[in-house]
């Protein structure tokens, strides 16, 4: 994936690593767009307390997500 929006490229390689990583860890790495962007919003702030993810993590998952939704990513392989 590409830089989206201008967002850099090691900040969506962050959170691709930790949606097929942790997230996927726990749950299978569905596709992005199965989850509307406010539907991804509720899950992420249920979702990364419990993993566990500061805010700068928190953001690059938040970034990745927005960035896969937006190219209709396919689900990554881990």
């Amino acid at each position: 994936m590409t830089a989206h929006s201008g967002i850099p490229e090691t900040t969506l390689q962050l959170g691709r690593r930790i949606y097929i990583g942790p997230c996927a860890s726990c749950h299978s790495a569905d596709p992005i767009s199965l989850h509307s962007l406010p539907e991804w919003g509720r899950i992420l702030a249920e979702m990364a307390p419990k993993a566990k993810l500061d805010t700068s993590r928190e953001a690059a998952l938040r970034a990745y997500i927005t960035a896969a939704h937006a190219a209709r990513v396919p689900p990554p392989n881990p």
